[in-house]
């Protein structure tokens, strides 16, 4: 089993010259990169605590010949989870190499399993969340739904308090972008508030408040795209009278992403009245946008899809 601290490594960069419609930038599978070995602790590193809004672990692994298999001859990885009875914990799992599967067996014995039985389109993901019953040990099995295969994944585990804990003022931009990432799964329904309005220009949207505001004072919401069955969060960060000022908290904001984000895989986009940076995983794209949204006022929006 081998293992890098960090994030997903991706390596493609596109970077458009010239003005073009507004669009989303295609999420692209990427690829884990993996040298040294993880011990079976490695997801176990950030307990959380009281009073925590969240707690993170990501670890790179391998599947392969000199890793055991089990009865139908998959190779897989045992990780150990020390959980606290009323907390929530998610999981998600991929690779490139094969079709993963997850299971996490209970001080008990009671598993909970996640496997891709789809067909294989180049990657694999699978996800679990799971309300802790007991407090306890916990076993993490990480294999793959075929036997003999190998290749290198990557877990990320989020550990959430029962009652939900929201990021203090003092908060840094890296905690709150993980923070975002940690309700993202369940699409955001732990910081979803009330229907707001419903806009129909380009299809139906329906907009919801949250509790959850990227910066204090600054404007948030959750949008819920019905035609396309997609959840985003939306912050704006600042707004300007002229697209300078905008630019100057832009790239502020976009080092601080890649920062944040090391490795994941970054995309640019323009157009005449936005310009957009954006970076995404195997599930999450975020996104810094640019935006003119009316006669010398400019917006700098976060979004998270």
């Amino acid at each position: 089993m081998k293992y890098l601290p960090y994030l997903i490594l991706f390596i493609t960069l596109s970077v458009p010259t010239f003005a073009q419609k507004a669009k989303k930038p295609v999420k692209k599978k990427g690829k884990v990169t993996v040298k040294t070995p993880a011990s079976q602790t490695a997801l176990d590193a950030h307990l959380l605590q009281p009073g925590q809004a969240f707690a993170y672990d990501i670890v790179k692994g391998n599947l392969g010949k000199t890793d055991p298999q089990d009865a139908d001859k998959s190779y897989y990885d045992i990780y150990t989870l020390s959980l606290k009875e009323g907390e929530e914990l998610r999981l998600e799992a991929a690779t490139d190499w094969y079709r993963i599967a997850i299971s996490l067996e209970s001080p008990d014995k009671q598993v909970q399993t996640k496997k891709d039985t789809d067909e294989f389109p180049g990657f694999s993901i699978q996800k679990l969340s799971y309300k802790i019953p007991v407090t306890g040990t916990y076993q993490l099995k990480v294999s793959s739904t075929d036997p003999n295969s190998a290749g290198d994944y990557v877990i990320r585990k989020y550990l959430l308090p029962a009652e939900v804990i929201l990021p203090t003022e003092q908060a840094d931009f890296c905690e709150r972008v993980n923070f975002l990432l940690s309700q993202h799964q369940d699409h955001f329904s732990r910081i979803k508030g009330k229907k707001t309005k419903t806009d129909k220009k380009a299809g139906i949207t329906d907009h919801f408040q949250t509790s959850f505001a990227f910066l204090p004072g600054k404007n948030s919401e959750i949008i819920f795209e019905t035609e396309q069955e997609k959840t985003k969060y939306q912050a704006v960060l600042g707004e300007f009278s002229t697209k300078d000022q905008a630019k100057q908290l832009f790239t502020q904001h976009v080092n601080q992403l890649k920062s944040c984000l090391q490795g994941w895989e970054p995309d640019e986009l323009s157009g005449e009245k936005f310009e957009q940076f954006g970076v995404s995983s195997y599930t999450d794209f975020i996104s810094l946008t640019v935006k003119e949204i009316g006669k010398k006022k400019f917006q700098v929006i976060l979004g998270l899809d």
